[in-house]
């Protein structure tokens, strides 16, 4: 969760802003609440799938770029490729580009998609970890905001 101040949309004065993404049975999910304690408003909103480009924006400044890595032996990349597949809805085209990627990073974004990412994986016996990684241009470049509209 990451929490900040910031100005209340109501009266000017400073107001609280708590964001995050969970992990709940399996599915992906976030979470925004703002607080204000000197006029009372309150705002909640939450959803499946990945938040709205400016929470997730924030999530990544805040806790920074994560990577999914996966330690996987030929016999088992078929798996990955499906699981994977049906995990983030990919096409046959991005399908053919991370399997590319196999030996490195294959998709980033935050810890939280990640670790999503990693659980799905292991429900299949699939050793894969959860890596910090720079936000370059290189680790954007393979986020998977970038494929996923949840």
């Amino acid at each position: 969760m990451v929490t900040r101040s910031i100005e209340c949309e109501d009266c000017g004065m400073v107001a609280s802003l708590a964001i995050g993404q969970s992990i709940n049975r399996s599915k992906l999910g976030w979470y925004q609440s703002t607080r204000c304690e000197n006029c009372g408003m309150g705002i909640e909103a939450d959803d499946e799938g990945l938040p709205p480009k400016d929470i997730r924006n924030q999530i990544i400044e805040l806790n920074g770029r994560w990577g999914l890595s996966i330690l996987v032996e030929d016999s088992q990349r078929l798996e990955v490729y499906k699981i994977l597949r049906c995990a983030l809805n990919i096409t046959m085209e991005e399908l053919r580009q991370m399997k590319q990627r196999m030996s490195d990073v294959v998709y980033t974004g935050t810890k939280t998609e990640m670790e999503w990412l990693c659980n799905r994986l292991s429900q299949f016996g699939i050793d894969s970890s959860v890596l910090p990684q720079n936000n370059d241009e290189d680790a954007r470049s393979i986020d998977i905001n970038d494929l996923l509209s949840c």
